[in-house]
């Protein structure tokens, strides 16, 4: 099993634990569900639940009430999924930008 956690910043912040916790309830059970199979399933969870997007980044991928939420993250040691940014289909390719850059800083 693989253990999931959250990108902490310099200043102490986890942006993906602040984003899920403004979420509504449904949509937070709705992302708590795929990050239970992600937990489970590591590198083999695929679409429609997540989608390698390369470089070492993947991206989570729930629809709840019409709205394509993303979990940007990358894998540390065969054992640790770092959770690095969140957001919704219309802040997509800036998510992914970004995701791509604090994984390099790790």
């Amino acid at each position: 099993m693989w253990e999931i956690e959250f990108f902490e910043d310099k200043r102490g912040k986890k942006p993906v634990q602040d984003w899920f916790a403004k979420l509504a309830k449904p949509d937070q059970k709705e992302i708590a569900k795929l990050l239970g199979l992600l937990e489970i399933f590591g590198y083999e969870l695929a679409l429609p639940h997540a989608k390698n997007l390369g470089g070492g980044i993947y991206e989570l991928r729930a629809k709840a009430k019409g709205a394509g939420y993303r979990v940007y993250y990358t894998f540390k040691n065969d054992k640790i999924i770092i959770l690095l940014v969140a957001g919704d289909k219309s802040t997509q390719q800036r998510d992914i930008e970004k995701a791509r850059n604090l994984k390099e800083s790790l």
